[in-house]
C-alpha cells in the first residue's frame, strides 16, 4: 500500500510509519513536511491513501483537502485527516472538506487506524461510483439518445449562460437553427428506421463543419442548433452556414439508399437583434422559417440588412463554384501600355465567366 504522510512534525511521522508497520499490509510511504510538498508529491506518483495534518505552518492541511477536491475523480484518493485539536467542528469541517475519515492524534493505534485506512478507501470507492453514476445520468439527461448531440436542454441552458458571459465580455453570439428540408418524406418513403439513420449521418456530417467549442445540439425531430461565439460572429456565421450547405450537396447513403437533402437555416444574433435568450431563439425560428418560404435549401438572417449581405456573398460563391464545375472560366490577357513612350509595358491577366 502507497501511503503520502503530509505532518510537518517529525515524531508525528514515526509514530504513524511505527504503528503502520505492525499491521499485516506492506506499506510504503511518502512523507511530505508542507501542503505545497505533498501536492507535489500526489501530481508525481500514485498512493492508495493520504494521511493529512491538519495543522501545518504557512498552510493547513484543510487548503490542500480544498485542493485535492478540485482535481478529477479518476485522479484523486483516499483522505483521512490527523489532528491534535478535539474542537468538535473540526471533525465536521474536514468531512465537508472531501476527507473520508478524520482520527485524533492521540487515539492512533495500529488497529484504529488501519481500520480507518479500510474504512476511508471503502467511502471513497462508493463516492467514486456515485460520482460515475451521477455523469452517467447527466449525460443522458443533457445528450440526445440517438444522435450524441446536447438535447434541448442542455442547449436552452448554453444559451443562457453565453449570454449572460456575453453580456459583460461583449462578444457577439450567432444562433443558427437547421432545419432539415421535407424530412417527413423521407420517413414516409423509407421508414423510421432509415430516418434515424439519416439524422445520425447528418448529425456527423455537419459535426465536421463545426469546431469542437462551439455547441451543436439536437433540440427536436430533426431540427437543430448551433451556438457559435466569436468577437466577428456575422462573417462566422456565415462562413459556417456555406461550409453546412455546400457539405449537403453530396447525398447521404442509407442501407443502399441514395438520400438527397437539404436544410433550412435561420440566424440572429446577439447583441444586434436582442439581449434575451429566449428572444434570441424565437428570432433564429422566425428566420428558419422564412428560409422554408422562399424556397428551402437556403440561409436566412433575422435582419434584413445581414440577409442581404449574405444572400449577395452566397450567389457570388454559387456561380463561382458553378463555373468552376463547368469549366467556364477563361483566362484573357489585357496589355498595359505607357501613353509618354507608347510602349507595351505588361499584361493584365483577368479570369472572366464564358456564358
Amino acid at each position: 500500500m502507497n501511503i503520502l504522510i503530509v505532518d510537518d512534525d517529525i515524531v508525528d511521522r514515526e509514530h504513524i510509519k511505527r504503528t503502520l508497520s505492525k499491521s499485516d499490509e506492506k506499506c510504503h510511504f511518502t512523507e511530505t513536511e508542507s501542503v505545497d510538498e505533498g501536492l507535489a508529491a500526489f501530481r508525481a506518483h500514485k498512493f492508495d491513501v493520504i494521511l493529512l495534518d491538519y495543522r501545518m505552518p504557512q498552510r493547513d492541511g484543510i487548503e490542500m483537502l480544498l485542493e485535492l477536491k478540485n482535481e478529477p475523480i479518476e485522479d484523486s484518493v483516499a483522505i483521512i485527516m490527523l489532528s491534535n485539536s478535539e474542537e468538535s467542528n473540526l471533525a465536521l469541517e474536514c468531512l465537508k472538506g472531501g476527507a473520508q475519515d478524520f482520527l485524533l492524534k492521540i487515539e492512533v493505534t495500529a488497529a484504529r487506524l488501519n481500520r480507518a485506512i479500510v474504512q476511508a478507501q471503502t467511502r471513497f470507492e462508493l463516492e467514486r461510483k456515485l460520482y460515475q453514476s451521477y455523469k452517467n445520468a447527466k449525460k443522458v439527461a443533457e445528450h440526445d439518445t440517438l444522435t450524441g448531440l446536447a438535447n434541448r436542454y442542455s442547449f436552452e441552458e448554453t444559451l443562457k449562460s453565453n449570454v449572460n458571459k456575453s453580456s459583460r465580455s461583449k462578444d457577439s453570439i450567432s444562433l443558427m437553427l437547421i432545419d432539415l428540408d421535407h424530412f417527413k418524406y423521407v420517413n414516409d418513403t423509407h421508414g423510421h428506421d432509415i430516418g434515424d439513420l439519416l439524422l445520425k449521418e447528418f448529425a456527423t456530417k455537419i459535426s465536421h463543419c463545426l469546431r469542437d467549442s462551439e455547441l451543436f445540439a439536437r433540440i427536436g425531430g430533426d431540427e437543430f442548433a448551433v451556438i457559435l461565439k466569436n468577437k466577428n460572429n456575422n462573417y462566422l456565421a456565415t462562413k459556417v452556414s456555406d461550409r453546412i450547405l455546400t457539405s449537403l450537396s453530396t447525398p447521404f447513403h442509407i442501407n443502399g439508399i441514395e438520400i438527397q437533402m437539404s436544410v433550412s437555416i435561420g440566424i440572429s444574433i446577439y447583441p444586434d437583434n436582442t439581449l434575451n435568450a429566449d428572444e434570441l431563439f424565437k428570432f433564429s425560428d422566425i428566420a428558419m422559417y422564412r428560409a422554408k418560404k422562399l424556397g428551402r435549401n437556403q440561409v436566412c438572417y433575422f435582419e434584413d440588412e445581414m440577409q442581404k449581405q449574405f444572400l449577395l456573398r452566397y450567389k457570388k460563391e454559387q456561380a463561382l463554384a458553378n463555373a468552376i464545375g463547368n469549366n467556364q472560366l477563361l483566362l484573357h490577357y489585357q496589355p498595359i501600355l505607357c501613353t509618354k513612350k507608347q510602349t507595351l509595358v505588361g499584361f493584365e491577366a483577368l479570369l472572366r465567366v464564358d456564358r
